[in-house]
């Protein structure tokens, strides 16, 4: 067991008073103190969406994965009824558990908590997220964590808690009796992830002129391929602008991008044009989403 002070090894996280709060505020507690507060219940809660919230992602603005900065702890959500006991496995480490609200005596829903050594910038998230799930298959090797939260950089968690009941306190089927935390301290989690390699999309049967599979990086900087895209999206042509899109983010129609980047000052990242009220920007392929 490390002899670190875990008094005083402070961690950053995020808090959010309600689910649907895009505002947060990053704390900076010592480990000792976020380990009492993310292992010590809620009690008596009678909904699940009146709990606070916490995320382990710092964030420079509100909420969204586009302000993500860094973050600082691994958090495993396991819902398939995976023995709580896999938590062990991370023992050589300092790490946390707890149950999901929706935990019952004979199906298992829990959370597993890994403080970082080093936080990870949000920007290598992608590659982090792969290196977490195999540091899961290679440590436990058994049930099914959610890829898809651990892939999220904006995911934000309710707080532990236990459900209110009107059950007798001493019925083996109060949620107070069959709810479940722990920790070991032990030293910090680096995790490392700069051997994953992510793998360029190919996108099939979207080249418009040859109708050949294109790597996709190559493909959105193809001014035909811009153009079709822009009809795709609904834009009106202005000169070589695509102008009109909506935009992902305040809902507007206000996004633009330019067809021909050879021509000077094209606008190559879709922007838009609100940018003192809303400042969205990003690739032309998250603007396309689903109408690929």
């Amino acid at each position: 067991m490390s002899n670190l002070n875990y008094g005083y090894i402070k961690m950053k996280f995020s808090i959010l008073k309600h689910y649907k709060s895009k505002q947060v505020q990053t704390v900076d507690y010592s480990l000792s103190t976020v380990t009492q507060g993310l292992t010590n219940p809620v009690k008596s809660v009678s909904s699940k969406d009146k709990l606070p919230l916490w995320s382990p992602t710092i964030f420079e603005g509100n909420r969204n994965q586009k302000n993500a900065k860094y973050i600082t702890m691994l958090v495993y959500d396991i819902d398939d009824g995976t023995s709580l006991e896999s938590w062990r496995c991370f023992s050589d480490h300092y790490v946390m558990i707890h149950t999901s609200y929706s935990h019952k005596p004979h199906f298992n829903k829990f959370r597993i908590i890994i403080p970082l050594e080093t936080p990870i910038p949000a920007q290598d998230w992608n590659r982090a997220s792969i290196a977490a799930v195999d540091h899961w298959e290679n440590t436990v090797g058994v049930g099914e964590i959610d890829k898809k939260v651990m892939k999220n950089s904006a995911c934000i968690y309710y707080r532990y808690s236990i459900p209110n009941s009107d059950l007798p306190i001493d019925s083996p089927l109060h949620p107070v009796n069959y709810h479940y935390s722990n920790y070991h301290v032990g030293p910090l989690f680096h995790l490392e992830f700069k051997h994953i390699e992510i793998k360029k999309r190919i996108i099939k049967k979207i080249d418009f002129t040859t109708r050949k599979s294109v790597e996709l990086d190559d493909l959105m900087l193809d001014s035909n391929f811009r153009f079709q895209s822009a009809n795709k999206l609904g834009a009106s042509i202005s000169g070589n602008n695509a102008k009109g899109i909506m935009c992902p983010n305040c809902n507007r129609p206000n996004v633009v991008f330019s067809i021909d980047l050879s021509i000077p000052n094209a606008i190559k990242w879709p922007k838009c044009n609100h940018q003192e009220s809303c400042k969205w920007w990003g690739s032309l392929e998250s603007l396309l989403g689903g109408v690929l």
